[in-house]
């Protein structure tokens, strides 16, 4: 009899373990993020990175960049560059960044795509297309980054609730379809706008200005979140008449409070935006000097702005927040990008998931992997070395209490050391070409 209940006691042990490490994958939990940017390519002096390279200090991964072929042509196109890594194995380091709970998203436009909705055959070109791409390599969601006017307000377009411009039209409405087709609420969908586009509304409401609002709006019920890039823009009106420049510590706060609190356009008092709730709002950076042309933000700057934003501790600036104690459930923080961000020994990624607790959180947030359905495979590992098979790409390797305790490639000589893991039950996720399995194993000496 005790023997049955000890071997029930372990089961549900285990699932425990299992359901700690693979909780639930909806994207309506609403915790912080980290995110950068993933260079499909390389620069003199900020070279490229193999995605599973990545390191853990960012929770969410945007892929750049998804494009069409033409202004005329919504055939979406991505492929990693060959010279980074192959296809199969960029399938598989996005498969290594999502077990150890990091969410990658393929990020469209950017500074030199194009993405133009005008009629309902674009739509239909860019949701198949998408589709195809989404489905292939597996990401989490998508990422909207659509620059040089792609997205902007027609002589119709004065009521952000309604739009009337196709290309607005259309870009919600395929947004809401790929969304549907691939996941429903497990599918991420984040907007990566320029200032203009968003808090330069305040200013103007026409052409490029403030042209995102009615996308956002429209998505706001699927948003997942928005972080404005907060670079390359100068300054901005604030709430408070107040014009405040890029690169200090009052624009992150008055940018960020204004698109939580909510804003006139074109100076009304009576046509507002009503901004996001704060789970809703994240902010984008530059990750050095070098990654952008203006609005780089000192580490101490951003990180006073964020105590004030988040805790409501003033460092004696000249904006003032509109919510007594400020807002705790900020989403989080994005950089331009990973690859600049390795070139300063990941001086941001270190710092912001630090101050957001990401690295901690990394494992606890792994989805539920479909081939662990039936419960993983339980080996006995041996005392000095993991024999994970020939046939190993990728491995990650989680404790009972869900911390990574080993993630990267599988050595050439198909074992991983463990001579050095304290005595425990671990999980391994072993990714091979033709499947990818999970192996319970137990040390004990």
């Amino acid at each position: 009899m005790n023997r049955q209940r000890n071997s029930i006691v372990y089961s549900l042990a285990f699932a425990a373990f299992l359901l700690l490490m693979y909780p639930s994958n909806s994207s309506s939990a609403a915790s912080h993020v980290v995110v950068g940017y993933w260079h499909n390519w390389g620069l003199a002096g900020v070279p490229a990175i193999k995605l599973a390279d990545v390191p853990t200090y960012y929770n969410v991964v945007c892929v750049a960049f998804a494009s069409s072929a033409s202004p005329s042509d919504m055939t979406m196109s991505f492929s990693p560059d060959p010279s980074i890594e192959s296809d199969a194995q960029f399938i598989a380091d996005v498969k290594t960044l999502q077990a150890r709970g990091t969410k990658v998203l393929l990020s469209l436009g950017g500074q030199n795509g194009t993405v133009i909705l005008a009629a309902d055959a674009d739509k239909q070109t860019f949701l198949t297309t998408m589709d195809a791409l989404i489905k292939k390599y597996g990401f989490n969601g998508i990422d909207l980054d659509l620059e040089n006017g792609d997205v902007q307000l027609g002589a119709g377009d004065t009521d952000f609730k309604n739009p009337v411009s196709a290309r607005l039209v259309n870009l919600i409405d395929a947004v809401k379809t790929l969304r549907t087709n691939n996941g429903g609420a497990d599918f991420w969908v984040t907007a990566a706008p320029e200032i203009a586009y968003v808090q330069g509304g305040i200013s103007a409401f026409a052409g490029i200005w403030g042209a995102y609002l009615p996308v956002l709006y429209g998505l706001r019920d699927i948003l997942t979140y928005v972080h404005v890039q907060y670079y390359n823009c100068g300054g901005n009106l604030a709430p408070d008449g107040n014009t405040y420049n890029q690169g200090t510590a009052d624009f992150v706060v008055a940018m960020t409070d204004m698109l939580i609190g909510g804003f006139g356009l074109a100076g009304s008092t009576t046509n507002i935006f009503p901004g996001f709730p704060e789970t809703q709002v994240a902010f984008g950076l530059p990750a050095t000097q070098g990654a952008a042309g203006g609005g780089y933000t000192q580490i101490s700057d951003v990180t006073r702005a964020l105590d004030y934003l988040t805790k409501g501790i003033s460092f004696g600036g000249k904006y003032t927040i509109r919510k007594s104690g400020g807002y705790p459930g900020l989403r989080g923080i994005m950089t331009w990008s990973i690859n600049w961000d390795n070139t300063n020994s990941y001086a941001f990624g270190k710092a912001f998931s630090s101050y957001f607790g990401i690295a901690s959180q990394t494992a606890a947030r792994a989805p539920v992997p479909p081939e662990a359905k039936d419960g993983p495979q339980s080996v006995v590992a041996g005392r000095q070395w993991l024999h994970a098979g020939r046939d190993a790409l990728q491995v990650s390797i989680l404790d009972i209490r869900g911390n990574v305790v080993f993630a990267g490639s599988m050595p050439a000589s198909d074992a991983i050391a463990i001579f050095d893991f304290a005595n425990g039950v671990y999980l391994a996720r072993v990714v091979s070409p033709r499947e990818t399995r999970l192996l319970k194993f137990t040390v004990a000496r």
